[in-house]
């Protein structure tokens, strides 16, 4: 496997199978993976090549301690109700009942979680804690109906405070209800896409 300035081939044998361009990130980890089934790894060498110099949104972000909530393949750490579908890395829900997380969260908490509007999304919800945070797919700063968006936050100092696909959103939309700890609970009305369920441990005063 060769990576060079955001283009990645692939040689089995000596014959390059496959080929991509305008990766993002161009710099980051390596994961070695299964997709269901026993592989045995051995010789994993990393040779680094000559590179341009490479722009800072284009290195994988740092490893910063969070967590999955997902396991990938089941809800063993969630409690669903009707309507919830597993779909490899996804989860669907068609608007019936809401997803509750068995995991607490706490002061000193940060959390990540994708989210993806379809047609016949109305609208979602992600309730951390007391605190309830009202989606709108045409909400400012969404994406358009089909793409991914990004919600991340942190509860430290008494304020969740979160960004939108990069941006600052303290308001996605509004909040309702108090900050106080509890679980992490998604609610949709219509389908909705769920995806990248993250929560860490913040550093004091972080």
């Amino acid at each position: 496997i060769e990576c060079r300035d955001g283009k990645i081939s692939l040689a089995v044998n000596g014959q390059v199978v496959t080929r991509g361009e305008n990766c993002h990130p161009r710099k980051g980890y390596i994961c070695l993976e299964s997709e269901g089934g026993v592989v045995n790894y051995r010789n994993v060498r990393i040779r680094e090549l000559p590179e341009a110099a490479i722009e800072p949104k284009d290195i994988a972000v740092a490893n910063r301690g969070f967590r999955s909530l997902y396991t990938g393949v089941d809800l063993s750490a969630w409690t669903a109700g009707e309507g919830w579908t597993v779909n490899d890395w996804i989860l669907s829900s068609a608007g019936q009942s809401p997803l509750l997380g068995l995991e607490r969260f706490s002061v000193g908490s940060g959390f990540i979680a994708d989210f993806r509007f379809t047609k016949e999304s109305r609208a979602a919800q992600l309730q951390i804690g007391g605190a309830i945070i009202k989606l709108d797919p045409l909400g400012a700063g969404m994406e358009p109906l089909g793409k991914w968006n990004r919600m991340e936050g942190v509860w430290v100092n008494g304020k969740l405070s979160m960004t939108l696909n990069g941006h600052e959103a303290d308001r996605l939309g509004a909040i309702d209800g108090s900050i106080s700890e509890g679980p992490m609970i998604l609610q949709s009305d219509g389908a909705v896409d769920w995806a990248n369920l993250y929560v860490r441990r913040l550093a004091e005063g972080r």
